[in-house]
C-alpha cells in the first residue's frame, strides 16, 4: 500500500563488507502491518530509512476456493 525509502548516504563503488539492517513492526492491525527498515553502515552511519505499509491477511484467505470467474 506505501513504501517510502530515503536514502541518506551513498554506498562506494566498491561496495561494503556488510549492513546491518534492523526491521521493527510498529503496528499490525485492522489488516495493516506498519513496518520501519534502518540500514546502517560499519560506523553506525544511516545509509537508508524505509517506512513501510502493507496488508497483512490471514492465509486462509488465500487459500479459499474462489466463487465464480475473476473479471
Amino acid at each position: 500500500m506505501l513504501l517510502n525509502l530515503d536514502f541518506k548516504k551513498l554506498i562506494p563503488d566498491e561496495g561494503l563488507e556488510w549492513l546491518f539492517v534492523r526491521v521493527a513492526a510498529k503496528q499490525i492491525k485492522n489488516g495493516r502491518m506498519d513496518l520501519e527498515v534502518i540500514i546502517m553502515d560499519a560506523e553506525g552511519d544511516i545509509v537508508a530509512l524505509s517506512h513501510h505499509v502493507a496488508l497483512a491477511i490471514s492465509s486462509d484467505r488465500n487459500l479459499a476456493e474462489r466463487k465464480g470467474p475473476r473479471i
